[in-house]
């Protein structure tokens, strides 16, 4: 795998991607953002993987952005965000397919 010098960062906000992990690709969603729901203060880029179960931090993957869901929202509580983030599975799994 080649390491890129310089790279972009997406806008802030939930994408679907695909993600090279080892020999296997899998499909998921990446945040972008700095969490604000819970107060955050730094910009962080997270991914679920969908049908994954591996402990792989601080593993080199490569994480393809497909479609923009939606930007970064503050959301009035963990219960609104959780409601949030299991609709955007739901548009997720429709545009890559299940």
């Amino acid at each position: 795998m080649v390491e890129e010098k310089y790279k972009l960062i997406p806008a802030d906000g939930i994408f679907a991607v695909k993600v090279q992990q080892a020999d296997t690709e899998y499909k998921g969603m990446a945040y972008i953002g700095s969490r604000p729901t819970i107060n955050g203060m730094n910009r962080n880029i997270e991914v679920n993987l969908f049908n994954f179960d591996k402990e792989i931090y601080n593993e080199t993957i490569r994480m393809e952005f497909l479609h923009f869901i939606r930007g970064d929202v503050k959301f009035n509580g963990l219960d609104e965000l959780k409601a949030q983030i299991t609709k955007d599975k739901e548009d997720v799994l429709s545009l890559l397919g299940r």
